[in-house]
């Protein structure tokens, strides 16, 4: 088994010379092409090379100017195989490396490695099939032509490939390959190489195709190999040490990373640091080195594994309060606010008072750190004075809000073990976008079981509500409603028993198990099954004009001494069509249902709140009664300025058109509703139908109950 090495360099002779003479010292043959861009004299590289006699040889390739992205690249990894080729190269692998790289092990130890298996070394992703880039373009790189370099030419780039994909140019593959992607760096048996240079030689435009790729250098040799060679004689894993973090910028090792580069798996690592000349002049000494001469050096290096030791402990401290560091805080909000050890509960809602008794409650238990509104627009940490520690101050609102992610992480830090509880309000969306996703957080909805009525106050609390249960739909966090006085009964029976946060938490989750609407907790979870669930009798009386909407009042007082709500379709605006205000509408049900011994909602909806029957018109237990106006009159009396469609409403006045009306009845052409249809004159025509749908028995006196607002 022999190993030639492919190295494609622009570095000055100097720094080449480690690499050069490490590989060269090991007896194998080192095919190297610098870039013709450089203006280095390659004699200069061979000249200032120190080596033995039984050294390997030292082959220069045809020179091009190398450009990022281009053809080029792999014209210059070609030319170092042909050279090869025309050397009668005896070598069985060819090993690919760029300048920047260092061997961490002995040639030889390489050698025995993959002289067990006879399978080329590179990573090719059927791109076809897969998605290999995780940004940027990917199938773009081959079906459309590149003449511009994005680097040098972004807008000249960017703009060919709208141009591009405008007139529909889509290229294909030559010789009905399938394209497939990878890393650079390979290493390859020699029958490989001399397949893919005789396909060269034979088929001219594989070559003028790929001229005109995108980054050709992750997309030709892993192309070629994945259509040339059978899957079982691939194998992905990389024999040298490549790494990139989060910003894409490659790990660069320096002369203290000796240690670390003794302990390393891989044959290779790159990039090295030329600046480190000590590590690339101890590397370079490894390459040469007999497996037995190894072996013995790795036995007497107690000093760098003491290094190494010292070293762990030190990445194991910075690691376990990594998600703590100012580099990491520079991450996105979601990587940072996940990354915080430590369990949250966040109290939303929109009443101030709800939220700052649930607050108290836990701020009774010693294991916990509780605000108030942590970022509000008014006051840091508003709605609730606590003992806990805040790192600013109450008035750098702007700050919290800009830097909330780690506002949350130093308090964290400064109170580790505890959970954090603060409360959101109106803005609640926001953060919670983010904090849904980690998973030791508790959203939690405070409900209160002593409502008087369904005020303007409390609908607006429940729409509030309806945004968050919209937006938890995905979510990896827990979530909760609660009435006050349960978690009340919780924390008492926690402090009681010596208990922690853990039995509230607990709790919390066990009774969301038993609401009303379990399959919030379900990845099938459906808008509509959730509207036709919802268990209480609808009946909508649709009316533009007051004075139908009074006619239709005095009627229900007379026939039920019900009243008519006129303000629950108000707070949901008329642009949301995102469905969850039946979440809404569910709870509106259910405070209604306490206060209705029919258990039926008597709702007002106006003119231009009807394409909520969009959806509403697929429950069963809901009528829509319209109330036309016969009296032209009336409608004129109604008639004033608003800031948008007056001129629009003369008209109608005018030629007697009921847009409404027609739209209504366009609605209805297909529903699982009752729809009824009477002016404001005949509404005692449709008293049976509205007695009978709420089951009440017309010969039946109605019981007095309290009107609705």
């Amino acid at each position: 088994m022999k190993i030639g090495f492919v190295i494609l360099a622009h570095e000055s002779p100097d720094k080449l010379k480690p690499l050069l003479e490490g590989l060269l010292a090991s007896g194998r043959n080192v095919f190297l092409h610098h870039d013709a861009g450089t203006g280095t004299d390659t004699s200069e590289i061979q000249s200032s090379l120190d080596l033995p006699s039984e050294a390997g040889n030292l082959y220069l390739a045809d020179r091009v100017k190398v450009e990022w992205g281009e053809w080029s690249i792999v014209k210059a990894t070609l030319n170092c195989l042909r050279k090869a080729v025309e050397n009668q190269d005896d070598s069985d692998y060819y090993f690919l490396l760029s300048g920047s790289c260092m061997p961490v092990k002995p040639v030889r130890f390489l050698e025995e490695n993959l002289g067990g298996e006879d399978v080329d070394y590179i990573e090719a992703v059927n791109a076809e099939e897969n998605r290999w880039i995780t940004q940027g373009i990917q199938e773009e790189r081959w079906e459309k032509f590149h003449f511009f370099n994005w680097r040098s030419q972004q807008w000249r780039f960017d703009h060919s490939l709208k141009l591009q994909e405008k007139l529909g140019v889509q290229r294909k593959l030559p010789l009905s390959h399938v394209a497939h992607m990878g890393s650079q760096w390979w290493c390859l048996r020699r029958s490989t190489v001399e397949k893919i240079l005789g396909l060269l030689d034979k088929h001219s435009k594989v070559e003028r195709f790929y001229k005109r790729t995108w980054v050709p250098d992750e997309l030709f040799f892993q192309t070629m190999v994945g259509n040339l060679i059978p899957k079982e004689e691939i194998v992905a894993r990389p024999l040298t040490r490549y790494s990139f973090n989060s910003w894409g910028i490659p790990r660069v090792y320096y002369n203290d990373d000796y240690p670390e580069l003794l302990a390393e798996n891989r044959f290779f690592v790159r990039k090295v640091s030329h600046r480190a000349v000590e590590l690339k002049n101890k590397l370079s000494r490894l390459a040469p080195m007999s497996v037995d001469e190894y072996k013995e050096l790795l036995k007497n290096s107690e000093q760098e594994l003491e290094v190494l030791r010292n070293d762990i402990k030190k990445k194991k401290e910075l690691e376990d309060s990594s998600w703590h560091h100012l580099c990491t805080s520079m991450e996105n909000h979601y990587d940072f606010a996940k990354s915080i050890p430590a369990r949250m509960i966040v109290v939303c809602g929109l009443e101030e008072t709800r939220k700052s008794q649930a607050l108290a409650e836990f701020d009774k238990l010693d294991d916990t750190a509780v605000y108030g509104d942590l970022f509000d627009p008014e006051e840091v940490g508003k709605g609730y004075v606590g003992k806990s520690w805040m790192p600013i101050n109450r008035g750098d609102v702007t700050l919290a809000q800009h830097t909330w992610h780690k506002l949350l992480g130093d308090i964290a830090f400064h109170e580790p073990g505890k959970t954090i509880v603060f409360s959101l309000g109106k803005n609640a969306l926001h953060y919670l976008e983010v904090l849904r996703w980690k998973h030791d957080v508790n959203i939690v909805l405070v409900d209160d079981n002593k409502s008087d009525g369904l005020d303007k106050p409390l609908l607006r609390e429940f729409y509030f509500k309806s945004k968050v249960l919209h937006l938890i739909q995905h979510r990896l966090c827990e979530f909760s409603r609660v009435e006050l006085e349960n978690l009340r009964h919780w924390v008492d029976e926690a402090i009681n028993k010596e208990f922690d946060v853990t039995y509230i938490v607990e709790n919390l989750h066990r009774t969301q198990e038993l609401v009303q609407w379990p399959s919030l907790l379900s990845d099938t979870h459906d808008h509509w099954e959730l509207l036709k669930a919802i268990d209480s009798k609808l009946v909508i009386f649709v009316a533009e004009n007051r004075n139908g909407l009074d006619k239709a009042k005095e009627a229900m007082k007379s026939w039920l001494s019900s009243g008519i709500h006129t303000g629950i379709f108000d707070v949901i605006p008329k642009k949301d069509n995102t469905l969850d205000w039946h979440y809404y509408l569910a709870d509106v049900a259910y405070v209604n249902r306490e206060q209705s011994r029919h258990n039926a909602l008597f709702a007002h909806m106006s003119g231009g709140q009807v394409e909520l029957l969009e959806t509403l018109r697929w429950k069963h237990d809901l009528m829509v009664v319209y109330l036309g106006c016969d009296d032209e009159q009336g409608r004129l009396e109604d008639f004033s300025f608003e800031l948008e469609g007056s001129l629009d409403k003369a008209r109608e006045i005018i030629s007697g058109e009921d847009p409404i009306k027609k739209r209504l009845d366009e609605l209805m052409q297909e529903r699982h509703c009752s729809y009824l249809s009477v002016s404001d004159r005949s509404l005692e025509s449709i008293k049976h139908d509205v007695l009978e749908f709420i089951d009440v028995n017309p010969e039946e006196e109605p019981a007095k109950v309290g009107d609705a607002q």
